[in-house]
């Protein structure tokens, strides 16, 4: 009985010196849900190309599923391990990036842009199908050589915003992803786009610019798409102009509205509902309006001039309300807090109200305060997320993925080793001590079979020896490699006890 305990000890040792257990017990403890939703590495066929790749298990923790189709946001931090082997030149940046089911399909993906500067993060929207209430999905993003071109090979379904490319939408695939999307790359307006002239000016190509008249007389100059339900967001990359109090017909106008017409003195000539968000102190049209809330960039007059613009990503759309369960129409700037607000409504409503063209307009008063107008990147409709949350991305390294599995099935041949040794059995015992007459006659065997392992290993599951995401399979097997041998010695002496 005593043999058996030290039989025992010795597997404990081995296991704790040969395996990172900190690491492991960690993983699994920290990210047990992940885990159980990744996708075994061996199950997982990636694209052509692909030599690194993780899982991302995307949560929706809400009480109703997602919309089908859903756009969801992807954010990649430049602490990822994956970003040292994206394509980061410019002009360039990620077409070595590919996002797919663990069956191997590519899913429809665009890259809207990086931000933040020295710690820098990339923001990815992928399509999907409905992710259910309390229910996750779970995709995978690889990266390929630096010189892969995955915009190029997948053209229209994998691409990236219009302005990054080198020629202006040459990769752009936010057809593909979005439900509605609109580049105005050509110089004429692209279908379901209407135009607004009054005093100003609307030009198309390589974006729409848009300018305000200078006549301080009622018209508006922009454009409007086609109905949108209301329940939908819409999002675009551009500029926004601000406004001084007092001059007549200077504003700048997002929004909602069927107050559209086809004259071009005063497009909210007909209609009985309208939503619009503007950058001025001025007051709009008051009947069966919604109402219009200014400010975004301060209080005052002062701080509400903005003659040169930067450019954001400004999100219009009914968004959940502050410390209430209602909606409310509003509007945010790269994806931050809620700026302005505007006519709240219960969730359930938000399906009863009309769909409304949404609208860019500038005055003719505007012209005087911002000569240099406004330019509009793209513009997009998207998906309302369930409950106005996104669902959460976890990302699990394939290495990672294979260090947990390796570590159970350690332990599970441990135990089955060490019964082994208990019930004694002749044939097994015969055939290990076989096997440890061979490593006891050549020394470099354990380093041979070690070696061997992590070979076949790493090239079934096709992963980068040269890179050192390697190091987890190395330490796994090599452990693994060692309790083997030790169990050995053990079943030898065993053998001839």
């Amino acid at each position: 009985m005593a043999r058996k305990y030290l039989y025992l000890a010795v597997l404990v040792v081995w296991l704790s010196l040969s395996v990172p257990w900190p690491f492991v017990a960690g993983s699994v403890l920290g990210y047990a849900k992940e885990f159980a939703a990744a996708p075994p590495p061996w199950s997982v066929k990636t694209p052509p190309g692909v030599i690194e790749y993780e899982a991302l298990v995307i949560e929706n923790r809400e009480p109703a599923p997602t919309p089908s189709p859903f756009q969801q946001m992807v954010n990649l931090s430049s602490s990822n391990p994956l970003w040292a082997e994206l394509n980061t030149a410019e002009g360039h940046f990620g077409q070595n990036v590919v996002f797919f089911y663990p069956n191997g399909t590519v899913i429809p993906s665009w890259l809207e842009g990086v931000y933040g500067g020295r710690q820098s993060y990339a923001i990815w929207w992928v399509k999907l199908g409905a992710i259910p209430a309390n229910g996750s999905a779970v995709i995978c993003v690889g990266v390929g050589p630096r010189a892969q071109n995955y915009y190029a090979r997948y053209n229209g379904t994998v691409g990236e915003a219009p302005q990054l490319s080198p020629v202006y939408g040459e990769y752009d695939s936010g057809s593909s992803v979005f439900i509605h999307y609109w580049n105005f790359a050509s110089s004429h307006a692209p279908d379901g786009i209407s135009v607004y002239i009054s005093n100003g000016s609307v030009a198309f190509g390589d974006g729409v610019h848009i300018v305000g008249g200078t006549n301080r007389q009622p018209g508006e100059n922009g454009i409007s798409t086609p109905p949108i339900p209301m329940n939908y967001l819409v999002d675009f990359y551009g500029q926004m102009t601000s406004n001084v109090k007092g001059v007549d017909y200077a504003t700048n106008w997002i929004g909602f509205s069927n107050y559209l017409g086809s004259s071009a003195n005063f497009p909210w000539g007909g209609g009985k509902l309208t939503g619009f968000i503007s950058m001025n102190n001025q007051s709009f049209p008051t009947t069966n309006v919604l109402q219009a809330i200014g400010g975004w960039y301060g209080s005052t007059p002062k701080d509400n001039y903005v003659p040169d613009p930067s450019f954001h990503v400004f999100t219009v759309g009914f968004l959940p309300y502050p410390s209430s369960p209602n909606y409310a129409f509003e509007a945010i700037v790269d994806y931050g807090k809620t700026n302005l607000g505007a006519y709240i409504v219960a969730p359930s409503a938000l399906g009863h109200l009309p769909a409304l063209p949404f609208a860019i307009l500038q005055g003719n008063g505007e012209g005087l305060l911002a000569p240099k107008g406004q330019t509009i990147y793209w513009l997009r409709v998207r998906a309302p997320p369930p409950d106005g949350v996104m669902p959460s991305v976890a990302f699990v390294g394939d290495q990672y993925i294979q260090l947990v599995f390796a570590a159970l099935c350690g332990i599970v041949l441990g135990i089955v080793l060490y019964i082994v040794v208990l019930l004694k059995r002749p044939a097994f015992n015969s055939l290990l001590q076989r096997t440890w007459r061979v490593i006891r006659d050549h020394p470099g065997a354990p380093l041979i079979i070690t070696g061997a392992v992590l070979a076949v290993a790493s090239a079934a599951l096709q992963h980068d020896l040269s890179s050192t995401a390697a190091l987890p399979y190395f330490i796994a097997i090599r452990g693994y490699a060692e309790v083997a041998v030790g169990f050995f010695i053990e079943i030898t002496e065993t053998g001839k006890s």
